[in-house]
């Protein structure tokens, strides 16, 4: 069987990535805090919370990694997401319009916006688009990546923060696959970006 159809049971309606340039040129439109968190959060494939916890420390642009802390993973392990261009275009516009410490920060005072403020953009988008979540983005990346690309398994759900075995984990923390992990981040990206 295939190794990426393990987990089909879907809690979090996924939009079929074929969908997701239409949907993604509709984002880039929208110029709201909530769009550039959920453009962010679709090309990082990171969860809600971890997007909403952003902080600008946690970005080393010359390297082109996020690393998330352990204590803002589900996992409770640090996390280093390769960033793709159009993700660093997005922190530096970020960095660039905001002196916040976070990268989403609420208006109102409280620390970030709110976690349903992803998912109300969406169900606003369109009626198209009104029936799947921010969360099921992570099975539509790894849709895409069992049906497009040539990509090993454990380096998608390494992608996705997934636990896996520790000597498998010890592999990708090593840095001789982030070229690899950094490849597939940007073919995501282009993906995603204008559909090829």
């Amino acid at each position: 069987g295939d190794p990426f159809r393990i987990n089909t049971v879907r809690h979090h309606p996924a939009m079929p990535y074929k969908m997701l340039p239409a949907f993604y040129k509709l984002l880039v439109q929208n110029t709201t805090l909530s769009s550039f968190a959920l453009r962010l959060l679709i090309l990082t494939v990171a969860r809600t919370n971890e997007i909403l916890g952003a902080r600008r420390d946690e970005f080393d642009l010359q390297e082109r990694k996020w690393t998330v802390p352990a204590n803002r993973m589900k996992a409770h392990r640090e996390h280093k997401v390769p960033l793709s261009d159009e993700a660093i275009d997005i922190v530096k516009l970020r960095i660039r319009e905001s002196n916040h410490e976070l990268l989403f920060p609420s208006v109102i005072g409280k620390k970030h916006i709110s976690n349903m403020a992803m998912l109300e953009l969406m169900r606003r988008q369109s009626k198209h688009y009104n029936k799947y979540v921010p969360h099921g983005f992570r099975s539509t990346f790894r849709d895409w990546a069992a049906e497009t690309g040539d990509y090993q398994y454990h380096m998608v759900e390494f992608a996705l923060a997934h636990r896996l075995d520790s000597r498998t984990e010890g592999a990708y923390f090593r840095s001789d696959l982030r070229d690899k992990r950094q490849s597939m981040m940007q073919d995501w990206a282009d993906y995603i970006y204008d559909g090829r």
